[in-house]
């Protein structure tokens, strides 16, 4: 009997964590340089990261510690949906970092 309680509970357990790991399948990691951007008519200008891929991204929340021109980042994100569109914004993803950490030079 108790070993059958000591299955049931680590059977349970595995299906738990593998729970845990299909739902972080929505972020992806990459790594990426800083940049800003300020148009004319935009006088307050935002921060983004254009991936070593080509691509942009723009974080929704990026910390101020990371909030400088040029500054080699690697970082896990997801691609949530654009609430505040801004003029001027690329076509890239706007994203929720999940993670992120300077790259040393």
């Amino acid at each position: 009997m108790a070993r059958a309680v000591c299955l049931i509970a680590i059977i349970a357990g595995s299906i738990a964590v593998q729970s845990c790991a299909v739902g972080s399948d929505d972020t992806f990691k990459t790594t990426g340089t800083v940049a800003y951007r300020s148009d004319v008519l935009d006088f307050q200008g935002f921060y983004f990261i254009v991936g070593d891929n080509g691509s942009e991204y723009y974080p929704t929340n990026l910390p101020d510690e990371f909030q400088h021109q040029g500054m080699r980042i690697r970082f896990e994100a997801r691609e949530v949906p654009n609430t505040r569109p801004i003029a001027g914004w690329g076509n890239g993803p706007v994203i929720e970092l999940v993670h992120i950490d300077k790259i040393s030079s």
